[in-house]
């Protein structure tokens, strides 16, 4: 599969450094960065977060991120939201009419 993709100048630098680097091509690069992000994905579907971790202690230095990631999580946690009246126009007050105007309740325009 052909992919194209729009990366900033700052990162498409960064990939070539690694590309110099590590002595491989762009495409596998970006393959492997997709095997990851794939297994974050999963990782956080099922409620893990993905970690950075030292060799030597073994514990955690770094979480892995992504707003993708974020937006995963969050809309994993679903939880039922009681409010009352009260506290509902708390949150969300009626909002004030324009001077000279006047609330009309129950009566509809013909």
């Amino acid at each position: 599969m052909r992919l194209e993709a729009t990366i900033s100048d700052v990162r498409a630098a960064q990939l070539d450094d690694v590309v110099e680097e590590l002595k491989t091509t762009r495409s596998q690069i970006v393959e492997e960065a997709l095997a990851l992000f794939l297994k974050a994905y999963m990782e956080a579907k099922s409620g893990r977060r993905v970690a950075i971790i030292e060799a030597e202690s073994r514990r955690a230095v770094a979480e892995v991120v992504s707003p993708s990631l974020t937006q995963l999580e969050w809309a994993a946690r679903k939880e039922k939201i009681v409010l009352s009246a009260k506290g509902m126009k708390r949150v969300a007050p009626t909002p004030a009419l324009p001077p000279g105007r006047k609330r009309v309740v129950g009566k509809k325009k013909r």
